[in-house]
């Protein structure tokens, strides 16, 4: 399996014993019907209910940890037997206090039955796994929890109908928290990529020593995404290439735990640059996506970056990528024949970048669409439109084929710097120095 991939974590309960809980659930008791489909352990744990509404089920000791800057991840099983019934909405949440004794002071995320099934499916019968970070929750009671100091988690469950038997129909297991996955090693040659990623998130033959750790499903050109990732540790040489994939970026989180770093000695390569004897060509793009998610009944896009720092090199060919926050790249970088839409700001700050025939449009935010901070070794045929401020250009340097239009200010330039726009079309009465 070329790379190496990893991550930190920290059980929060492993759902082997029912000792360390407290629920006012009924028949609560250690799996015997879903033991085989275990993701961590040697056991997990089923429940039963036998009223409607409300229940709930919290480990009984959590030490405090900071739910900025990692992922609660958790597994529901549920088996789609007639008799369990879930609310039309809302019927499955996540409630974090930072109390150390749970009371009406907290934030809580819907996992299922939103109002908009669109955003929010319901459960499927098997495992359903939830990220959860951040400080964006759906909602909250009270004074809000202290996001870096959480010390009770607690799953609720809300039933429209009571179970008509007594056999378990809902099993949950391995709930923990961690932080990014960093990838390492790779080669041009056989470089990481998802699948292998997939394969190391897989629950192996044995659970108690290859857990699942649900930030990943990958099949076929989709993928599906609960985390962020460090392309490289810094220091050893990393290869990750993705081509013809769809890359769904899919959390509650805000920056920086969703976010993508390449680090120094990485390369991040998304499509492929075809070389021919005359020319070369962008194929096999994949697409960048960050999903959108509900707060307060509205959705609401995650502030996830993608960041190329120094001596790393980000490597875009046919590529699309949509609501990104900041794509900040201090490293090198050929970018070719890719969208930018939606997202707040892209920004160059290397003297070997080089961006081609790239559109950047319909930018989040009122800031700029983008910033060169640093004159690239190339940049040519850009096109900016639908933005409130176009490109920002920060240095002297000569751009051949640069077309804004649609925007409040379709050029921006630093005051006593010389910008060279050849085969270029814009709007004169739209530049504006600052």
């Amino acid at each position: 399996m070329p790379g190496t991939f990893a991550i930190t974590s920290t059980t929060i309960n492993a759902c082997d014993a029912t000792t360390g809980w407290s629920n006012d659930l009924s028949n609560f008791q250690v799996g015997d019907n879903f033991t085989d489909n275990r993701r961590q352990g040697s056991n997990l744990l089923e429940f039963d209910y036998n009223s409607t509404g409300w229940r709930y089920m919290r480990p009984a000791s959590v030490t405090a940890f900071n739910m900025l800057q990692n992922h609660i991840r958790l597994f529901l099983y549920y088996t789609s037997k007639a008799e369990v019934v879930f609310a039309a909405s809302n019927s499955v949440v996540l409630r974090v206090y930072s109390d150390a004794t749970p009371g009406t002071n907290w934030a809580e995320w819907d996992l299922t039955g939103h109002t908009n099934p669109g955003l929010f499916p319901k459960l499927v019968a098997d495992w359903n796994r939830f990220a959860i970070s951040g400080n964006n929750p759906t909602r909250t009671n009270g004074t809000p929890p202290t996001y870096t100091a959480i010390q009770n988690v607690e799953l609720r469950v809300n039933y429209n109908s009571a179970n008509s038997s007594n056999d378990p129909d809902i099993g949950i297991d391995f709930w923990y928290y961690s932080s990014k996955v960093t990838v390492t090693a790779g080669t041009s040659v056989s470089p990481a990529d998802f699948p292998s990623m997939q394969d190391w998130d897989d629950v192996g033959a044995n659970p108690a020593t290859d857990p699942e750790q649900a930030v990943i499903f990958s099949e076929d050109v989709f993928v599906r995404l609960w985390t962020g990732i460090d392309f490289g540790n810094g220091s050893t040489a990393t290869y990750f290439a993705s081509e013809n994939e769809f890359i769904f970026i899919d959390s509650f989180s805000q920056d920086p735990i969703t976010s993508w770093v390449v680090t120094n000695n990485a390369t991040l390569r998304l499509g492929k640059l075809d070389v021919q004897t005359q020319d070369s060509y962008p194929i096999n793009g994949s697409s960048w996506v960050v999903r959108e998610n509900p707060r307060d009944g509205q959705a609401v896009t995650p502030d996830v970056d993608l960041t190329v720092n120094s001596g790393g090199t980000l490597e875009a060919y046919a590529t699309k990528f949509f609501r990104g926050r900041n794509m900040t790249i201090n490293g090198d970088c050929d970018i070719r024949d890719c969208d930018f839409d939606s997202c707040e700001s892209v920004i160059l700050n290397n003297s070997s970048a080089e961006l081609r025939n790239t559109k950047i449009h319909d930018a989040r935010g009122s800031g700029y669409a983008g910033e060169i901070q640093t004159a690239p070794n190339v940049l040519e045929n850009v096109r900016v439109f639908n933005n409130t401020r176009g490109m920002h250009f920060k240095a002297t340097m000569t751009v051949d084929g640069y077309e804004a239009s649609d925007n409040t200010y379709d050029l921006v330039v630093d005051n006593l710097l010389t910008v060279t726009l050849v085969n270029s079309s814009f709007d004169k009465d739209k530049i504006l120095q600052v």
